[in-house]
């Protein structure tokens, strides 16, 4: 009987050291694959940068040969993406390349044919395409009462825009789209100094996808995680109130 109730407490016993050492090595296995997530999911960072880095080489391919001028604003009303008429296939084949793989959307809930038909993506991509100069918050401001007023006579954004006094493109009376040589047409300040195309931003990434900020690309190629509140153009007031028109005019 004594024997075997020692070996009975011994099979315990090597039961009980068996469990802590799977817990002890899954402990381990834990801290060791920290690093490799954390780096796993910091490279969709480097990759969203890499989609928008492409955009301003294909809509310069576009412009020359269109008199210069880049793509204009899709002609759905509320939505802030390029006209897809314009430059699908012949310039953007890839639609992959205007989806963030941090956008939640993108990971969960697209339709399997999702990147074959360019109307999904259309209205269900990543970015904002601002289509106008737009240089501080007090021109995205006027710009955002300007496409209010555009929906509201279900009208959209095409060509040069009337704005406020003051408020539209670098200071003047007119938004102006972007094209090749569109700083040429912007005012100078009062400084002397003349607006440069790495100011001017061209495509910014919806909220929501990256702790750190929003990916900007501007008008000379280069690509900026910007921290929200930080710089223009990655101020939440109008980020939000692109998205807010965006959601409206889809209902």
């Amino acid at each position: 009987m004594n024997e075997a109730t020692a070996d009975s407490r011994s099979k315990m016993a090597l039961r009980i050291r068996i469990v802590l050492y799977c817990i002890v090595l899954l402990v381990i296995a834990a801290y060791l694959m920290h690093p490799f997530y954390r780096s796993h999911t910091n490279g969709h960072g480097p990759l969203c940068r890499i989609n928008l880095k492409q955009m301003p080489i294909l809509f310069t391919m576009y412009a020359g040969e269109h008199n210069g001028e880049y793509p204009s604003m899709t002609p759905t009303p509320g939505c802030f993406t390029f006209n897809f008429d314009q430059t699908y296939p012949d310039y953007i084949n890839d639609l992959t390349i205007l989806v963030c793989p941090q956008d939640q959307v993108y990971k969960f809930s697209l339709p399997d044919d999702f990147f074959r038909n360019p109307k999904y993506v259309r209205d269900r991509n990543s970015y904002f395409y601002l289509g106008y100069v737009l240089l501080n918050a007090e021109e995205g401001q006027a710009f955002i009462k300007t496409c209010i007023q555009r929906l509201a006579a279900n009208e959209w954004l095409s060509g040069e825009l009337p704005a406020p006094e003051g408020k539209g493109s670098g200071g003047g009376n007119v938004f102006l789209p972007f094209a090749q040589n569109v700083v040429e047409r912007l005012p100078i300040s009062t400084d002397g100094i003349k607006i440069a195309e790495a100011q001017i931003p061209l495509m910014c990434e919806k909220l929501g996808h990256h702790a750190e900020g929003v990916n900007v690309v501007y008008m000379d190629g280069h690509v900026e995680m910007v921290a929200v509140d930080s710089k223009w153009p990655a101020d939440k007031t109008f980020l939000k109130a692109l998205e807010a028109l965006e959601t409206l005019a889809a209902r």
